[in-house]
């Protein structure tokens, strides 16, 4: 230490070896604290020095390189405390998102839920992380998902010889249906909404295995041809993530779709929202298997609209987006080990105003492990 050891020249030599960034109050605050408590004595020529004489040699051989450390220690802890209020979600932001959110399985979001799901996530930082994933969710309610139906009935229609009259109060040309599967579990939901949205006849919606009885019945020539007064064959579904499910359900009712196809219908997959490769996964199955459907996505995603994708734009740089990568992937691995980022690694950021597919974050879906999901599958 210098000769004379004055308050200037205690910040200044602070600041310049520790980096600190503590203000003229604060540090006039600790300083008069250690004169107090009789640790410091101020001189009458303005000089500072420890009052105990043993205490002012360890100072000068020893004391500062060892105190340095725990200043910068303390500074840094008083940094990162800073940062982690910064990042706490606010009341009014979990309002919003709740607004933004709408209702789910019939009830609305509640902030509670909201902030309890947060909480699951520790750290302010974390919580911020999660929370600007949960504000880029898409989430279809069930006035959207109608228009979907009403949208997709045009390509339905398209091409059809009937002509429906203004005063024809149901159509008949039409008969909805989907691809059962083991994962697939909103088809008949999807069929009923389409049916009702499109003022179709209560009898239009039949399931893939009614058709194949009656189809083949009309071949061993038992019945009349049970397409005679229909000329479109809809399937529906909600998601389509890595395209597993429908392929699945596709390999199932192969046979089923040719004998339809014999009888001279159209078939028309139409899916309301899903990703690129299962768009392209979807027909490449649909030419192996030989059949002719034709497939609509009402909204079709690409990769960038991955939760983690490097131009999907809700996070500021790489280093953040791989932060909220590693959170929501260790968080998914304690819920479903095989499928932390959803299934088939889809990390897609979906829900529908009654379900929510298994290709989005486990994190928002998922009740392993006592976890408390925004979005229960069940």
């Amino acid at each position: 230490m210098n000769s004379q050891v004055t308050e200037t020249s205690i910040k200044d030599e602070l600041m310049a070896t520790s980096g600190s960034t503590l203000g003229e109050n604060s540090f006039h605050t600790i300083l008069n604290d250690f004169v107090n408590r009789d640790v410091l004595v101020r001189q009458d020529r303005g000089e500072v020095s420890p009052k105990v004489p043993l205490f002012r040699n360890w100072l000068t051989d020893r004391g500062v390189s060892e105190l340095l450390p725990n200043i910068r220690e303390s500074d840094y802890l008083m940094r990162a405390l800073h940062d982690e209020e910064t990042s706490r979600v606010n009341d009014r932001e979990i309002l919003d998102i709740c607004d933004k959110l709408g209702r789910y399985k019939g009830k609305d979001f509640q902030a509670t839920h909201v902030r309890a799901w947060l909480e699951q996530f520790g750290s302010g930082t974390n919580q911020r992380l999660m929370y600007k994933l949960l504000s880029a969710m898409s989430v279809y309610d069930e006035s959207t998902v109608r228009a979907k139906m009403k949208e997709a009935l045009q390509i339905v229609t398209s091409g059809l010889r009937t002509k429906i009259s203004p005063r024809q109060r149901v159509r008949r040309d039409i008969v909805v249906s989907y691809l059962e599967s083991s994962q697939s579990k909103s088809g008949p939901s999807y069929c009923r909404l389409f049916r009702d949205q499109n003022k179709m006849s209560t009898d239009s919606f039949v399931t893939l295995e009614q058709i194949r009885r009656r189809l083949i019945a009309w071949k061993r020539g038992n019945e009349q041809t049970p397409t005679a007064d229909f000329q479109r064959l809809v399937l529906l579904d909600d998601f389509a993530g890595s395209g597993s499910s429908l392929v699945e359900g596709l390999e199932v009712a192969a046979e089923t779709l040719k004998l339809v196809e014999q009888t001279g219908v159209g078939i028309v997959l139409i899916v309301v929202a899903g990703f690129d490769a299962a768009y392209n996964r979807i027909g490449a199955c649909i030419d192996e298997f030989g059949i002719d459907v034709t497939v609509h996505f009402c909204d079709q995603f690409s990769d960038e609209h991955k939760a983690f994708a490097p131009d999907a734009g809700i996070f500021l740089d790489e280093t953040e987006r791989n932060e909220a990568r590693n959170v929501a992937e260790s968080f998914g691995l304690k819920l479903e080990k095989k499928h932390p980022l959803g299934y088939g690694g889809t990390e897609a950021l979906v829900a529908f105003y009654e379900s929510c597919p298994n290709n989005t974050l486990p994190i928002l879906w998922s009740n392993n492990n006592k976890w408390r999901p925004l979005f229960p599958r069940h």
